[in-house]
């Protein structure tokens, strides 16, 4: 990971030329913090996993407006086991950092878990993290719909 947050800083941070017939400058944004610190959320910093990282709120970058987060891998955000609810405050405080630009997944087919968790169970944690149903809308049909150019 540090490798290409490297790689991706080094090319963003400086001016960069789009290929093609005329050239265009590409806009540069500067790199997130090298050393970023997962706050904590009540969990220990070893459950978060390459999905669910936080880097401090998103204004603090100035690309903000073009990052997504997508909910997932409670199961193993989780260190006491199921049912995962010590995992919520986690889904709760990246929905709250980003409403408008938030995602929602099972994670199927679990590729890094020992044991099989229920996608029953995972889709029964949404209330918990987002309660009201404008938000639930938001997080699982309008942001996707939006990103994904569904309309």
């Amino acid at each position: 990971m540090h490798l290409l947050t490297g790689l991706a800083g080094a090319a963003l941070a400086s001016e960069a030329r789009a290929q093609g017939g005329e050239q265009r400058s590409i806009p540069t944004i500067e790199p997130p913090d090298p050393s970023p610190k997962t706050p904590s959320f009540k969990l220990p910093a070893k459950s978060c996993d390459s999905h669910t990282h936080i880097f401090g709120p998103a204004s603090r970058y100035p690309f903000s407006e073009k990052c997504w987060v997508k909910i997932t891998g409670l199961e193993r955000a989780s260190p006491a086991g199921k049912p995962f609810h010590d995992a919520v405050p986690f889904a709760k405080a990246l929905i709250d950092n980003a409403p408008d630009r938030v995602l929602w997944g099972t994670d199927w087919p679990h590729p890094n878990v020992k044991v099989m968790p229920n996608d029953g169970e995972i889709v029964d944690l949404i209330p918990l993290y987002a309660a009201d149903a404008k938000l639930q809308q938001k997080l699982l049909v309008d942001n996707p719909a939006r990103l994904f150019k569904f309309t």
